[in-house]
C-alpha cells in the first residue's frame, strides 16, 4: 500500500501515527540497535520515518523536540533615543525534522532535512546551515547552504548538502531562511554524529550480497515471477538479474538501490526505481544496475504487519529506505544516497565513476 504525502486525519497520517506508536511501544531501552534490529526487524525503519512523515505532514510552528527560537532573542533592539526607528526584523520559529539516519565523522555525510511552517512545508530554493561541533572548544564547525530537491510526489521535498564532520558527538544544527512573506525563518535542532557510518562507509568494499535474482525463474521478464522478489507495479526485468556479489566481479560501475515501492513511508522509492530504470537505459551497457526489494515475499504482504526485511538490509547496515549507492570500477563505494536522489544528482556520481 503506497504511502504519499499525508493528510492529517485520512488514512495515510493513520499509517505513519501507527507505526511511530508500535515503534515506541515496542522499544526497550535495555535492548541494543542490534539486538533490537534483529528481534523486529522493521522497528526501526517504522520508528524513524514515523518521525519524519509526522514532521512533514503537521503545519505546526513547532514540533515536539524541535528547539524554539524567541524572537526576544534574535530580533535586533531599536534604541530608545533613534527618532526614525528602522523596521524590526520579523523572525518565525520553524520546524526542523532530519531525513537522515546515518552520520558520521569524515566527508560525504548528505544532510538532508525538511523544514515546516506554520503555513506547511517551506519551500524556498535555499537555506542556510551553520553545525556547531560539540562543545563548541574552537573545533571546525560548518557553514554552508542547502539546496531545496523536490520530491516526484507533492507537496514534498528535503534541504540536502555534503558534511564533512571532523568529530563525532553532538553537533548544533541552526538553519535559516527568507521565507516568501517576508521575515526570516529559523529552525535549531541537535546531531547525532557516529565515529563511523552503520552502512558501507565511501571508499570501503561493500558486502558481496546474494540478493535474490530472476536466475531461476522459468521467464526472467514475467512480472507474476518478479513479484515475488520486487513490490514495483511494472517492474525493470533488468534490474534483478544480478546478484552484487556478481557485480563487484564485472568491472564495472554498478548502482543499487534498497526500495520498496509498494510500501514506502514517503512514496519515493517508486521514483526512485524509475531513476534507475531510466540511467539503465542510457548507461545498461557500461554499468550495472540492481534494485533490492526492502521486504522478503513482497506478494504476500497486504501491509507490514508480518513484513520480515530482507537479510541485505541488516548487511548493509541500513535503517531507512530509499538508499542508493553507486559501487566504482574497483566495487569500493563511490557515492551513496539517503532518501530520494533525483536523476541528475545521480547520474553526476554514475558519470564520475564511470570516467574514473
Amino acid at each position: 500500500m503506497p504511502t504519499g504525502p499525508l493528510d492529517k486525519g485520512g488514512k495515510g497520517w493513520a499509517l505513519a501515527h501507527r507505526n511511530l506508536t508500535y515503534a515506541v511501544a515496542m522499544f526497550n531501552p535495555n535492548h541494543n540497535m542490534s539486538g533490537l534490529f534483529r528481534a523486529s526487524p522493521h522497528l526501526l525503519i517504522a520508528l524513524w520515518t514515523g518521525l519524519v512523515l509526522l514532521a512533514l505532514t503537521a503545519a505546526l510552528p513547532a514540533c515536539s523536540g524541535t528547539e524554539s527560537v524567541p524572537a526576544t532573542d534574535l530580533s535586533p533592539t531599536v534604541p530608545a533615543a533613534t527618532p526614525t526607528p528602522r523596521p524590526v526584523q520579523e523572525f518565525q520559529a520553524l520546524s526542523l525534522s532530519v531525513a537522515v539516519t546515518d552520520l558520521a565523522v569524515g566527508p560525504g555525510n548528505r544532510l538532508a532535512f525538511a523544514l515546516i511552517g506554520t503555513e506547511g512545508p517551506v519551500r524556498v530554493p535555499s537555506a542556510a546551515v551553520k553545525l556547531t561541533p560539540p562543545g563548541d572548544a574552537g573545533g571546525q564547525g560548518f557553514q554552508g547552504a542547502a539546496v531545496f530537491r523536490p520530491w516526484p510526489v507533492e507537496p514534498g521535498g528535503i534541504y540536502s548538502t555534503v558534511v564533512n564532520f571532523p568529530q563525532a558527538g553532538l553537533w548544533v544544527m541552526e538553519v535559516r531562511v527568507f521565507l516568501p512573506g517576508g521575515g526570516t525563518g529559523v529552525a535549531r535542532t541537535q546531531l547525532s554524529v557516529a565515529t563511523a557510518s552503520s552502512s558501507p562507509a565511501l571508499g570501503t568494499r561493500p558486502p558481496a550480497s546474494r540478493n535474490r535474482t530472476s536466475a531461476k525463474f522459468e521467464d526472467p521478464s514475467d512480472p507474476a515471477e518478479l513479484a515475488t522478489i520486487t513490490s514495483a507495479p511494472e517492474p525493470d526485468p533488468d534490474l534483478y538479474r544480478l546478484t552484487v556479489a556478481e557485480a563487484l566481479e564485472s568491472g564495472i560501475p554498478t548502482v543499487v538501490s534498497f526500495a520498496t515501492p509498494a510500501f514506502c513511508r514517503t512514496a519515493t522509492c517508486g521514483p526512485q526505481v524509475q531513476v534507475l530504470t531510466t540511467l539503465r537505459q542510457r548507461h545498461g551497457d557500461t554499468a550495472n544496475f540492481i534494485h533490492i526489494e526492502v521486504y522478503e515475499d513482497p506478494h504476500r504482504l497486504m501491509d507490514l504487519s508480518f513484513a520480515r526485511l530482507v537479510t541485505q538490509m541488516e548487511e548493509w547496515g541500513l535503517l531507512s529506505e530509499p538508499f542508493t549507492f553507486v559501487l566504482g570500477r574497483d566495487g569500493r563505494v563511490a557515492a551513496k544516497f539517503e532518501g530520494f536522489v533525483n536523476e541528475d544528482k545521480l547520474g553526476a556520481a554514475l558519470a564520475a565513476a564511470l570516467d574514473s
